[in-house]
C-alpha cells in the first residue's frame, strides 16, 4: 500500500504518549531523506550478519536461500537493516508526513501500530 503501514512491536502497551512521540521520531526520519539501498544476501550469510531479533530467518522456508536486504541511512552505520520483501522507497523523503491512526495488541508483548502516509 501507498498510502497505510503498520508496525509490529514488542511492546507491552503503547500508550497516547507513546504513539504521539513515535509520530514525531517517524516524522523525523521522513525529513531526514535518508537513502534506501537493496541488496541481495545468501541466506546463510544473513543468518550471521544480521540481527536475529528483527529478521526472523527461522521463519522462513528452507528453499529460500536467498534474501533481499534493506538498508536505511549511511552505509558505514545504517539507521536499520533488515531483510525484506517489501516495496521500498529511494529515500525516506518520498514517504510524505506520517500519522499514527491506532493501536492494538496482536498477543502476549506484541503492540500492532496502524500508520496512515501523506504524499509528499
Amino acid at each position: 500500500y501507498t498510502d497505510r503501514a503498520r508496525l509490529d512491536c514488542s511492546y507491552d502497551r503503547f500508550s497516547e504518549t507513546d504513539l504521539a512521540d513515535l509520530a514525531v521520531s517517524l516524522n523525523e526520519l521522513v525529513d531526514a531523506e535518508l537513502g534506501v539501498r537493496h541488496e541481495t544476501m545468501a541466506r546463510d550469510r544473513a543468518e550471521t550478519e544480521l540481527d536475529t531479533d528483527r529478521t526472523r530467518i527461522d521463519l522462513l522456508p528452507d528453499s529460500i536461500s536467498e534474501l533481499r536486504i534493506v538498508e536505511i541511512g549511511d552505509p558505514q552505520d545504517p539507521f536499520d537493516r533488515t531483510a525484506c520483501a517489501g516495496t521500498h522507497v529511494r529515500d525516506t523523503g518520498e514517504i510524505g508526513e506520517v500519522s499514527v491512526t491506532g493501536r492494538t495488541t496482536q498477543g502476549s508483548n506484541t503492540e500492532r501500530v496502524t500508520l496512515e502516509l501523506a504524499a509528499p
